[in-house]
């Protein structure tokens, strides 16, 4: 069992034609971009590490808007909290082999149909909520 929760970064990557990257992680279910912040990593450092490695894009800027805090009940030990970024991109994704295939959702984010995994979803809401008109 861990000592402590497990911390980690997620990125809304949209692009010049409003679109958000979801990658396929496994058959029929997506997540946003991101990964677990190493040992003496900041958050920061960690979303751009992360999000290079996972699509290939490099963050110039970017930012973070939200967080959140997932404790197991009856005594899961699967306690994580997940910090959100946003961030613009520019030029085509290059997807890692960690991932199995990708998509990206046009504006508006219409979620019919899309599996996605953890709280991907409120994510974008509050995403859209903050960064649009």
């Amino acid at each position: 069992m861990r000592n402590g929760p497990i911390v980690i970064v997620r990125a809304v990557l949209e692009d010049l034609d409003r679109r958000i990257l979801l990658l396929e992680k496994s058959p029929g279910r997506f997540e946003l971009p991101g990964g677990k912040v190493k040992y003496r990593e900041t958050l920061d450092e960690a979303c751009f590490r992360e999000i290079r490695k996972e699509t290939g894009f490099i963050l110039e800027a970017f930012e973070c808007f939200l967080f959140n805090e997932h404790i197991p009940k009856n005594g899961g030990n699967n306690h994580h909290i997940t910090f959100y970024y946003a961030a613009l991109v520019y030029g085509k994704a290059r997807i890692s082999n960690e991932s199995i295939g990708f998509r990206w959702l046009d504006f508006p984010y219409n979620f019919e149909g899309i599996n996605l995994a953890f709280d991907e979803q409120k994510a974008v809401i509050e995403y859209m909520s903050r960064f649009k008109i």
